[in-house]
């Protein structure tokens, strides 16, 4: 809807600079209302008409970027299992899920305030329609060669109304209207010049924010005013006594806003026109440049045409994820619902090829909807099924493998064979209620194959309608740590010369921030009750404390968060929760952006040197490790 607006409106613009620019000083009157008019149709038709350049067939690839994450198979030496908490009863936790985003409030007041105008113009127009037929009612009236003249009390200028035409009774009695005056009137009443204007006047009750509509009202007017003087002039009536005749009944202004009138304003233009000699060449050939005018806005703003039967036509679609819940699409902003909309709408046209731009601060759950809908409408298919691995964790905690249940150690050997060949892509699908520590053995054993980058799909089962629900989380793992044998083998004298392990890096406890999770989703934060509304806070006064309270991290840079979690943790729980730790660092980096800097985290091109400055500020150290038993 909004596109149509913009397009109907650019075309709108562009024929009224054409026309105040090319026609508006020839004396092609009735050419130049045709114009007129057919621009506003024209404007309104052109987006919904499939005669549009297509886009090109492109190719799917997208550009993710995360931060690493730490992951520890390690437990730390401050946390103990005994502090891991068994709550007796939930913890009330406040709704995470406002019922309308930032961005579709905004879409909402908008609308409201677009409707409040276009409902505020309607009611006015019926207002001015219904005080014309109450003149007409309670005024006498009178025929003038078979038209009806209504006689006002009021000292009015006269001025038409379809067929009508109201004069001052007071004038009329004294013979004060000349003759010449309805003979102009009449021109109006003729042509029809109340329809032009009742047209005008609905389009600006839909388009009352674009000032363009405005122009076209007055511009119609001005024609119409020129219409009406060459009737009267052919008439045989002398332009010089015409001219005069036309200052003496400027003693008023028109009574309403839908009249065909006379006014001051006119004047100078009106005069003038009646002295102009008309260019015939000239005029044919501006009259000729209206057709590559036309043609050149219909190949720009008409939608692109649908392919024939059997043909295969690809439709170009970037989508750029933000850092808030703005998505766009080919530049234009919307949300993930109209997004998934305009999906479905083209996918009935075109085969899509996707181009995706990832944000690294964008909230996973909205990451996973729109991977979810590039699965469903992507109908590129150049990845072969011998370069792919589908793994999917159910919520019973079973590993699936290619449809086929595996151990933990038939996927290993699985990952050993597929590793040898050309393996591009791992699926990896999890169940939103699996156990968190099959999840952690899975990712061990990708780690121990060098598989660092993984696009998580956690799947939930619908109640209501018994499909499929996809979400993604993209996590980047380090390399897993070499084993006991490969960190005391010297690089030059082999088994031979092993030397002890180096002393380990002791981090003082006040820049370690625990997140304990038990089974049930529970959350400690520092040995004290948190639920998820409040990590956010808390994670952001540990990260940008400074050394301020003795309590918390001295600096953003040894600052490290610690999760650990429960076995048998619910996939969701934890994803919950690392979400919430996202936001705090996306939140501090962009507060750190504007603060030194003036500019917006998310506006900084990733890989620049600032973007890392950034990133550096307040790096991302999280450890993953589960609880012992």
């Amino acid at each position: 809807m909004i596109s149509y607006l913009i397009y109907s409106a650019i075309s709108m613009g562009i024929l009224i600079l054409f026309y105040y620019a090319i026609l508006f000083k020839e004396k092609t009157f009735h050419i130049n209302r045709v114009f007129l008019l057919f621009s506003l149709i024209f404007s309104l038709i052109i987006p919904l008409i499939p005669v549009g350049i297509s886009g090109p067939q492109i190719t799917f690839f997208q550009n993710d970027k995360t931060d690493d994450i730490l992951t520890s198979d390690t437990p730390f030496t401050i946390v103990t299992d005994a502090n891991m908490p068994e709550f007796e009863e939930n913890p009330v936790y406040e709704n995470e899920e406002n019922s309308a985003s930032t961005y579709e409030l905004f879409i909402l007041l908008l609308t409201g305030f677009y409707a409040s105008g276009v409902l505020f113009l309607f009611i006015r127009l019926l207002r001015i329609e219904h005080m014309i037929q109450l003149k007409i009612r309670r005024n006498p009236g009178i025929l003038h060669e078979g038209h009806e003249v209504v006689l006002l009390n009021e000292n009015v200028v006269p001025h038409t109304f379809l067929n009508t035409i109201f004069v001052s009774k007071k004038q009329y009695v004294k013979g004060e209207i000349d003759n010449r005056v309805f003979l102009h009137e009449l021109a109006h009443v003729k042509q029809k010049h109340t329809i032009d204007i009742l047209f005008v006047e609905i389009l600006k009750i839909f388009y009352w924010f674009n000032p363009v509509i405005y122009l076209y009202k007055k511009a119609i007017l001005i024609n119409h005013e020129f219409l009406a003087d060459e009737s009267v002039i052919r008439e045989g009536i002398s332009v010089s006594d015409y001219q005069k005749m036309i200052l003496k009944t400027l003693l008023n202004r028109p009574s309403h806003a839908l009249a065909s009138s006379l006014t001051f304003g006119l004047i100078k233009k009106r005069f003038f026109m009646m002295t102009q000699s008309n260019n015939k060449t000239r005029a044919i050939m501006k009259i000729a440049s209206l057709i590559p005018l036309f043609v050149a806005l219909s190949l720009l703003l008409g939608c692109e045409s649908i392919p024939a039967d059997g043909e295969s036509t690809f439709k170009e679609l970037t989508i750029e994820l933000t850092n808030s819940e703005i998505i766009r699409l080919n530049s234009e902003e919307m949300d993930i619902s109209n997004l998934e909309e305009k999906l479905e709408e083209y996918s009935q046209k075109y085969d899509l090829r996707f181009v995706v731009k990832n944000h690294p601060d964008t909230r996973s759950e909205l990451v996973s909807k729109l991977h979810r809908l590039i699965h469903e409408y992507d109908t590129q298919d150049n990845i072969s099924e011998q370069s792919q691995l589908q793994i999917y964790i159910n919520k019973e905690s079973e590993i699936i493998v290619d449809g086929e249940t595996h151990s933990l150690d038939e996927l290993n050997e699985v990952l050993a064979d597929r590793m040898k060949e050309s393996l591009e892509i791992i699926n990896f699908r999890v169940d939103r209620n699996a156990e968190f520590g099959t999840i952690t053995d899975v990712q061990r054993l990708l780690r121990i194959h060098g598989i660092l980058r993984i696009i998580y799909s956690s799947v939930r089962e619908s109640n209501e309608t018994g499909s499929m629900q996809y979400s993604d989380q993209t996590l980047t793992l380090p390399p897993a740590p070499p084993s006991p044998e490969t960190r005391f083998e010297s690089s030059t004298e082999g088994a031979q010369n092993r030397t002890a392990p180096a002393p380990p890096v002791l981090t003082e406890s006040k820049n370690l921030l625990t997140i304990r999770l038990n089974a049930q989703g529970m959350m400690l934060v520092n040995d004290q009750p948190e639920n998820v509304s409040g990590i956010k806070l808390r994670v952001k006064d540990f990260l940008g404390n400074y050394g301020d309270d003795p309590n918390l991290s001295v600096s953003p840079q040894e600052a490290i968060l610690v999760i650990r979690h429960d076995r048998h943790l619910a996939y969701e729980s934890y994803i919950e929760i690392l979400d919430e730790i996202m936001s705090a660092y996306n939140e501090l980096r962009n507060d750190y952006a504007m603060e030194r800097f003036g500019v917006s985290y998310s506006s900084i091109k990733e890989e620049s040197d600032l973007y890392r400055q950034i990133q550096n500020a307040y790096p991302k150290q999280i450890a993953i490790a589960e609880t012992g038993n």
